[in-house]
């Protein structure tokens, strides 16, 4: 039995492709179509960067409003807001590659990662292993 790809997460063989990742899913060679790869979208401002801008927007507003009344209350408020603002600003999502494909009446995600080469290597894999299989078929 050759074996065109052996990871951590992906098994891929000359009958399926075997992926372990919350749960272990086998999807059949032969009843697979319209595979695509699916490339990350990079965007400028995401959720959690719009939400640390709009608290450091905030502190800036708290403390002409709040100081005038109570310098330990706006402290504590301003303090506050700024960690916030530094913990969401943090946050960075990873970009990742899907390989999607048509199985059984349905697009299902085969594959994802955010490692590049690793995802390349399993696309080279998938691909040999379809050849394999057409060539089993018709030889």
């Amino acid at each position: 039995m050759p074996v065109f790809y052996r990871g951590s997460q992906v098994l891929i063989n000359h009958k399926s492709i075997e992926v372990t990742i919350a749960v272990r899913r086998v999807f059949a060679l032969s009843e697979l179509s319209g595979l695509h790869i699916v490339a990350p979208i990079r965007s400028g401002v995401t959720g959690p960067r719009l939400l640390g801008m709009s608290s450091l927007a905030g502190a800036l507003v708290t403390i002409p409003v709040i100081g005038a009344t109570s310098q330990l209350l706006m402290s504590i408020v301003v303090g506050v807001q700024v960690i916030a603002a530094g913990a969401c600003l943090r946050v960075r999502s990873r970009p990742a590659w899907q390989l999607r494909a048509w199985y059984r009446g349905g697009t299902v995600q085969l594959y994802e990662s955010a490692d590049r080469r690793t995802f390349d290597a399993v696309c080279r894999a998938v691909a040999r292993a379809r050849e394999y299989d057409l060539d089993q078929r018709v030889g």
